[in-house]
């Protein structure tokens, strides 16, 4: 499931001359995968919407660190990421984040 979702996308050619593809199998990012992370991207599988690991923890990984904490894009709305976690009766934390899009999930 997760190979779906950290796939490599596909760039134009023109783009791609500048960027290279880095894969990460190390010790941390397996670490990464624990049952609650797999039980979120399976949610969001079903519902249908892409997840991706963003922010800190992409430059965490890529420098060979351990993230502390996670963060993820998603093709989600606030909105329906709300009800999703509701109905799966994941917890919401810290609604501070909804104005600007952020929902944390505990």
């Amino acid at each position: 499931m997760w190979s779906r979702l950290v796939r490599p996308a596909v760039i134009s050619s023109s783009v791609w001359r500048s960027l290279f593809t880095m894969r990460l199998k190390t010790n941390e990012f397996q670490c990464l995968f624990t049952d609650g992370l797999n039980g979120i991207a399976e949610l969001f599988e079903k519902h249908q919407h892409e997840l991706r690991i963003a922010g800190g923890a992409v430059r965490d990984l890529l420098a060979g660190k351990r993230p502390e904490d996670v963060d993820f894009a998603t093709t989600a709305t606030p909105e329906e990421m709300k009800c999703m976690f509701q109905a799966a009766g994941i917890r919401m934390i810290n609604n501070k984040g909804e104005k600007h899009g952020t929902i944390t999930a505990r």
